[in-house]
């Protein structure tokens, strides 16, 4: 009950002659509304270890149960690659970081198939510093492996190999939902902030907020490079620094079956050849998206996408980027270059979905849209 409402019934029951019934009520409720005097209701996953199904899967407390995913730790015999899991605390890696730091789950020989729920929780201090291929907190995802509702804290990843992203290095397939990464990532072909390559399964609602690096090809904020799936509702906030087709959100579109929608990108974007703001080249579908980053390069420059060329049939619709601060200038096909007010104006945005995907407000986002999920 508002205080204000206690006060007012107060003053009524005064008026009445029934004060001391009032506040005998008063203490009853609040006595009864905390019996035990304030402590905490008692766990009802303590003790629980699960049996890694879908209903009943492993619980993860530790940095040590975590490391056990990947099959074969001592005292987890039983877990593997294709359990389901789900993460009951928060979790600091730092006893992991020594040497080439940790070792990511699951390979192209030995993929993770199963399912971790980060149930809204936390990886703190991700280190791996390692000359090798497919690295980040899983190294390959295929079947239908899943991986959701997981924050990324504080990464540090520096590699000399290829398929390198904070999150998951290479997805075959599977799916990720409701993730975020922040930090740093670093590694040579195909590096992003949040998946190195992604040749197919589904992406929805996840942030990259990371800061990536590479001098080598595709290198993107959220991905480095997509030749397959579906990436929707989704951002990327980080710098990005590469060689050739870089973009603030993806390296490089392969032409395949893939759709890549209502997706943004804020970070600066630097590089040499095919560098755009939100994506270095792309070959195929790209829908409502929009970037704002400053974008620098020496050929093939674009303040949303570097490259669009081999006559590849290619449908944008309709995307936009800040001409103001990317630098660049120039319509191509449906992606238009607009002023800093008109990419914070609403009307702007023709066709975009503003009751359920997307929010506009000057306090949020610094006035650019926002996806409606950010608030959640």
């Amino acid at each position: 009950m508002m205080l204000a409402s206690r006060i007012a019934r107060f003053g009524a029951a005064r008026r009445s002659g029934r004060l001391i019934c009032s506040v005998l009520v008063l203490v009853t409720a609040a006595s009864c509304s905390n019996p035990a005097g304030g402590d905490p209701a008692p766990d009802p996953e303590a003790g629980v270890v699960g049996e890694g199904s879908v209903d009943n899967p492993y619980r993860i407390r530790s940095a040590e149960d975590l490391n056990a995913v990947r099959g074969g730790a001592l005292g987890h015999e039983d877990w593997d690659l294709a359990d389901h899991y789900k993460l009951l605390a928060d979790i600091d890696l730092a006893p992991y970081s020594a040497g080439e730091g940790w070792s990511p789950i699951g390979s192209a020989s030995s993929p993770f198939t199963g399912s971790f729920d980060g149930n809204g929780h936390s990886i703190r201090r991700l280190r791996i510093e390692r000359a090798a291929d497919s690295q980040g907190l899983f190294g390959y995802l295929s079947g239908e492996g899943a991986i959701r509702n997981l924050s990324l804290e504080d990464i540090d990843l520096v590699s000399g190999g290829s398929d390198v992203g904070g999150l998951v290095g290479y997805m075959a397939s599977g799916s990720v939902e409701g993730c975020t990464a922040s930090g740093a990532v670093s590694g040579a072909d195909n590096t992003g902030g949040l998946l190195g390559c992604m040749a197919g399964g589904a992406v929805e609602g996840c942030r990259a907020s990371v800061a990536v690096t590479s001098a080598a090809s595709n290198v993107g904020g959220f991905v480095g490079a997509v030749s397959g799936g579906t990436i929707e509702a989704s951002c990327a906030e980080g710098s990005v620094s590469g060689g050739e087709f870089v973009g603030g959100f993806s390296g490089k579109n392969y032409p395949d079956t893939y759709f890549l929608g209502m997706c943004y990108a804020r970070g600066n974007v630097s590089g040499g050849d095919f560098v755009g703001g939100f994506v270095g080249g792309s070959r195929d579908i790209n829908d409502d998206c929009y970037s704002t980053g400053r974008v620098t390069g020496s050929t093939n420059v674009g303040g949303f996408v570097g490259d669009l060329s081999d006559g590849v049939f290619i449908r944008f619709g309709p995307c936009f980027f800040d001409s103001e601060t990317s630098g660049q200038a120039g319509q191509i096909i449906d992606i238009y270059p607009k002023s800093s007010a008109e990419m914070k104006t609403q009307s702007t945005y023709l066709d975009w979905d503003f009751d359920a995907i997307w929010g506009i407000d000057a306090s949020r986002n610094d006035g650019y849209p926002y996806l409606r999920w950010e608030l959640e």
